[in-house]
């Protein structure tokens, strides 16, 4: 009677050339362990740049919309030092989303 690797190790054979005998076994990239899910690649980061640009703006617009909805804002009036802050980090927001915009791609708009 003849020990081969499947029989030791309860693998299956490809090949089955005595010389070279390779084992089935799971690719590299495959998920491990219970519950583990497998790799998916990302997003680009010209994508994430643009996302991120968006939520910036939104953010912007939305602080100074609370101030003017609410009568705290530069915009509405005797404004405050807390107005001024606020609207100031508003500004920075909207400011720093129109960068992100404006240099997520390389590639010429058509």
């Amino acid at each position: 009677m003849k020990d081969t690797l499947s029989d030791k190790f309860g693998m299956e054979q490809r090949d089955v050339r005595p010389d070279t005998a390779v084992l089935e076994r799971p690719p590299a990239t495959a998920p491990r362990g219970p519950g583990a899910r497998p790799r998916v690649p990302g997003p680009a980061p010209d994508q994430v740049r643009r996302s991120q640009g968006v939520r910036d703006l939104a953010g912007g617009a939305t602080l100074i919309g609370v101030g003017l909805l609410f009568g705290g804002s530069i915009f509405a009036g005797e404004p405050t030092i807390l107005d001024w802050i606020f609207d100031g980090l508003g500004i920075f927001w909207i400011s720093k989303g129109i960068y992100l915009l404006a240099t997520s791609s390389s590639k010429p708009s058509v």
